[in-house]
């Protein structure tokens, strides 16, 4: 698999594993996989369970030496599910029908946020702000911080105001401080949100929340 894998360039390895344990230790604390070769046995153990359990759910692909579990992997929305061994054409059409899937399905929410924009005043003029361009926004005392994927932008706003003007499926107040995009959160680590190169506190009080909200465990 790690052979076929290394054959399309447009396909970045994050991690791989041999045991259920430590995939689960993993996704835990990693959001930003969107895609996931699966096999059904893990060491005895399912692949299939374990995909159920995952905090979020990928993209997948289950493989298997058998073809017991193909109805229960179609179920769960899988992509393809590949029979070892996995010549390299099988390998191709799976990429193929990835390819198609995610050119007929986008996430209702990432599609909303895509179209919704905000204007907002920065000094003496107002600026257009694209939803999905932001990372987060950061109190900075009267003012707002907005930090986007290019350049941030001071705003004169209090937080809970901001907040009222954001779709709370989509953004999260995480503490006094600061408000996130839940897609942009790439993991949690030691009490603190990834997102980027940034390293977001979440408040002990809203630590529960927060990791619901994110669907970590």
């Amino acid at each position: 698999m790690l052979r076929l894998i290394q054959q399309h360039p447009d396909m970045e390895l994050l991690a791989s594993f041999s045991a259920s344990e430590a995939a689960a230790n993993w996704f835990a604390l990693h959001r930003n996989a969107d895609l996931l070769f699966m096999d059904v046995e893990l060491n005895g153990q399912s692949g299939i369970n374990l995909f159920r359990a995952l905090p979020y759910k990928p993209d997948v692909i289950f493989t298997t030496a058998h073809e017991d579990f193909a109805y229960t992997a179609f179920e769960l929305g899988a992509i393809d599910y590949l029979k070892k061994p996995i010549t390299q054409e099988r390998f191709a059409r799976a990429m193929e029908r990835l390819k198609t899937a995610r050119g007929n399905a986008q996430p209702a929410a990432q599609e909303m946020l895509e179209v919704q924009t905000l204007f907002l005043k920065e000094g003496r003029s107002f600026i257009r702000l694209r939803l999905c361009d932001v990372l987060f926004f950061e109190a900075s005392r009267d003012y707002i911080k907005v930090v986007t994927t290019e350049k941030s932008h001071m705003i004169l706003m209090t937080m809970s105001s901001m907040m009222e003007k954001l779709d709370p499926e989509i953004f999260l107040r995480v503490g006094k401080s600061y408000i996130v995009n839940k897609q942009k959160v790439m993991g949690l680590d030691n009490g603190m949100l990834l997102i980027d190169q940034h390293r977001i506190t979440v408040s002990r009080k809203l630590k529960k929340t927060v990791k619901a909200s994110l669907g970590i465990a």
